[in-house]
């Protein structure tokens, strides 16, 4: 990713937020999506938008977790 351990240990600590440029790389090096890591889901894996359309239809709310 081309980040120095320092910077890593600032976002860790909320320091210092992720930069935008590096959100989506630290997504996919951890195998998440960027919901998870911005606390906007409670799923650690990406969901399919046939997923999210079925869960609309359900009325079903997506619960946040604390950050």
């Amino acid at each position: 990713m081309g980040v120095n351990v320092r910077s890593i240990s600032r976002w860790e600590t909320n320091e210092r937020s992720v930069p935008s440029d590096k959100l989506a790389d630290l997504a996919d090096v951890l195998g998440t999506s960027t919901d998870y890591l911005l606390c906007k889901t409670d799923e650690p894996r990406p969901v399919s938008p046939a997923t999210l359309d079925a869960k609309k239809k359900a009325g079903l709310r997506r619960d946040r977790r604390s950050c």
